[in-house]
């Protein structure tokens, strides 16, 4: 058991004056710290691949937190249907990761096919939305049209809260899957 003897403010070595209310004894503020948590966005889609859709066709999600995130149970599902259900991927704080409609194309490392074998994006628009394993809501993006073999990124690459625009409007690339929008690394 600890005892704690009370003593007068102006007496505390380093003490700031008489009192310091609402901070340290010194007159510094005291620090709240925030729990570590994951935040994960829809970044990047490709809804409107050059030929055939369906395979090429791509979803980026991005833990844009401070903590890892246990995607096992999350989802991606458009208005009609799920479009995918993650298994055990764990996503870093900082980390993307890609889902393909189909075989993810090389050099791609951090990318994996939908759950079901297709995407099957509108290419006149739809809405897309991230469900954690509980079916809670942790992201949903709308977008009203595409352009042919260009994606829709975040307006502020990595941005919670922004807007799809096209790809090629903040970056002289009409994509970057798993990447940046300047091909730099997550």
């Amino acid at each position: 058991e600890i005892e704690a003897a009370w003593e007068y403010h102006h007496k505390i070595t380093g003490a700031a004056g008489n009192n310091s209310p609402g901070l340290r004894f010194d007159g510094t503020p005291w620090k709240v710290t925030t729990p570590a948590t994951a935040q994960l966005i829809i970044n990047e889609l490709l809804p409107n691949p050059v030929g055939t859709d369906r395979p090429a066709e791509f979803i980026e999600i991005v833990n844009i937190g401070t903590a890892k995130a246990d995607l096992v149970g999350w989802t991606i599902s458009d208005v009609s249907s799920k479009r995918h259900t993650f298994g055990g991927t764990i996503l870093w704080p900082g980390q993307a990761i890609v889902v393909y409609g189909k075989t993810p194309p090389a050099g791609i490392n951090n990318a994996i096919a939908s759950s079901t074998g297709y995407l099957s994006l509108n290419n006149s628009g739809e809405t897309i939305t991230l469900k954690n394993a509980g079916g809670e809501v942790k992201d949903t993006v709308t977008y009203s049209k595409s352009k042919e073999g260009i994606s829709l990124n975040r307006e502020k690459d990595g941005k919670a809260g922004t807007i799809l625009v096209n790809h090629n409007t903040i970056s002289q690339h009409p994509m970057s899957p798993g990447q940046k929008t300047d091909l730099s690394q997550w």
